[in-house]
């Protein structure tokens, strides 16, 4: 709970609007509830992994960005639908710059 606050505040501070989920199954019912642009997921989450979670995500919206970060090694096999793996501890910086480039318009990206 304190990283997800601590992720959120620093997303908020840098213009965007977070929705925080808990779980994998809350971020699922967000996902499929909401119009969202890009995802940020732990790896280890309480009832499935980030790994799972991405998967299921792509399949339903396989246009918008996901972003796993972990402290945690985590399988090559377990990344594969994921856009982005950020270690943890890394700072914030990149995780904001990362968040940026995937977000840019597909058209720009490509320039």
């Amino acid at each position: 709970p304190g990283i997800l606050f601590t992720r959120q505040k620093l997303l908020q501070n840098a213009g965007y609007e977070v929705l925080s989920a808990a779980d994998g199954e809350q971020a699922l019912h967000f996902f499929t509830a909401h119009n969202v642009d890009l995802v940020l997921l732990d790896y280890l989450l309480p009832g499935m992994d980030g790994g799972v979670i991405a998967q299921a995500m792509k399949l339903q919206k396989p246009l918008v960005p996901v972003i796993i970060v972990s402290a945690s090694p985590v399988e090559e096999q377990n990344l594969t639908c994921v856009d982005c793996f950020i270690r943890k501890g890394q700072g914030p910086a990149l995780l904001l710059e990362t968040i940026s480039q995937l977000l840019l318009p597909r058209s720009a990206a490509q320039l």
